[in-house]
C-alpha cells in the first residue's frame, strides 16, 4: 500500500552538521550490509619518519575485501629519488598480503605517477580523460604473485639519513592530512591547483531529519560523487533521479565537463545507467565475485586528445 509522503525538499548545503554527513554514510553502510560480504575495513599507513619523527613520507589507504587500495603516496621533496616511495608501497604490499589481501589497486593522475606503478607490476586497466590540458585519470592494479619483496626490507642508505619505516592500521588524522597535503602541494606544482570545493545534496524531511543524500566535490573540470544513499521509505519515487539531477546541474554550474563515481555490482550500476553513465572501466576478482564500476557522465563535448601511458 502507497503512503502519501510529508513534504520533502531537496537543498544544496555548503557547511552542513557532521551528523547529517555522517547520516548519509551511515544510511550507506546499512544499505550494504545486508547485500555485500565481509568486506572487513581496515585503514592502513606506511610512514617514513627522521631521527626527529617529522614525517618525510607517506602512503595511505585501506584494506577491504580481499584487495588492498591505495589512497595517497607522498615523499618529501628533498628525499626524493632515493628509493623512498619504492620501499613505501613494498611495506604497505607486503602488509596486505600478510593479511591475506590477494590484490592492491590504486588511481594516478597521468601527471603523477603512473610509470611508476607501472615499474613495480602494475597494469592499467582503466583511464578517464577529459581533464583541463589532456590530463588522465589512470586506474591501475597488481596481483601480489610478483611483488618486490627485497624493497620491504630496511633499506641502508634509509638508515643512514636516519630514517625509519611505521607501518600502523590505527593512522593519526593529522599524519593522513599532512600525506594528502604534501602530495595536492606537489601536484599544484606540477600541474594546477584543483581548488577542491566540496558538494552536499540532501533530501530532508519538514523536520529537517535527513532521508537521504549525496556527497562529493568538485576541482579542476571534474565533479566526483563520494557517498549516495535514499533511506527506505523514499525509494523509488523519484527522488534518487532528482538528488542525481540536482548534482550534474551543479557541477555545469561551476563548469565541470563530466561527473564520475565507483559503484559496486551490488549496488546502483543501472540506476546510473539510466540517468546517461557509462562504465569506462571495471575492476574484478574481489573476494564472492564482486565488481568495481567506473562511470562517467559527460557534460559537455569531450576533447578528442588521447592519453598515452
Amino acid at each position: 500500500m502507497d503512503f502519501d509522503l510529508p513534504p520533502l525538499a531537496i537543498s544544496l548545503e555548503d557547511d552542513p552538521p557532521p551528523r547529517d554527513l555522517q547520516s548519509i554514510l551511515n544510511g550507506l553502510l546499512s544499505f550494504n550490509r545486508p547485500l555485500e560480504p565481509e568486506s572487513n575495513h581496515t585503514p592502513i599507513a606506511v610512514y617514513m619518519r627522521d631521527a626527529e619523527g617529522r614525517l618525510r613520507g607517506g602512503l595511505t589507504g585501506a584494506l577491504y575485501f580481499n584487495a588492498l587500495f591505495i589512497d595517497y603516496l607522498w615523499v618529501d621533496a628533498p628525499l626524493r629519488r632515493q628509493g623512498i616511495g619504492r620501499t613505501l608501497l613494498a611495506r604497505v604490499e607486503h602488509e596486505a598480503r600478510t593479511r591475506g589481501r590477494d590484490f592492491a589497486h590504486i588511481e594516478s593522475m597521468s601527471f603523477q605517477a603512473p610509470a611508476f606503478y607501472l615499474a613495480r607490476g602494475y597494469s592499467a586497466y582503466a583511464l578517464l580523460d577529459g581533464y583541463t590540458e589532456g590530463a588522465a585519470r589512470v586506474h591501475l592494479r597488481h596481483q601480489f604473485a610478483a611483488t618486490h619483496e627485497a624493497d620491504a626490507a630496511v633499506n641502508p642508505a634509509h638508515m643512514a639519513l636516519g630514517l625509519r619505516v611505521e607501518v600502523t592500521t590505527e593512522p593519526d588524522a593529522a599524519d593522513l592530512r599532512t600525506v594528502r597535503e604534501g602530495l595536492f602541494a606537489w601536484n599544484a606544482q606540477v600541474y594546477q591547483p584543483d581548488n577542491p570545493r566540496p558538494l552536499y545534496l540532501f533530501l530532508r524531511g519538514p523536520d529537517g531529519q535527513v532521508l537521504g543524500g549525496l556527497t562529493g566535490s568538485t576541482y579542476w573540470n571534474a565533479c566526483f560523487v563520494d557517498l549516495f544513499w535514499l533511506d527506505v521509505g523514499v525509494r523509488r519515487k523519484g527522488f534518487g533521479t532528482a538528488i542525481m539531477q540536482a548534482a550534474v546541474e551543479e557541477a555545469t554550474r561551476r563548469g565541470c565537463d563530466f561527473i564520475h563515481l565507483d559503484t559496486l555490482s551490488f549496488q546502483a550500476r543501472g540506476f546510473y545507467e539510466k540517468l546517461g553513465f557509462n562504465a569506462y572501466g571495471t575492476l574484478d576478482g574481489f573476494a564472492a565475485g564482486v565488481e568495481r564500476y567506473h562511470m562517467v557522465k559527460y557534460l559537455r563535448t569531450r576533447s578528442t586528445a588521447t592519453v598515452t601511458l
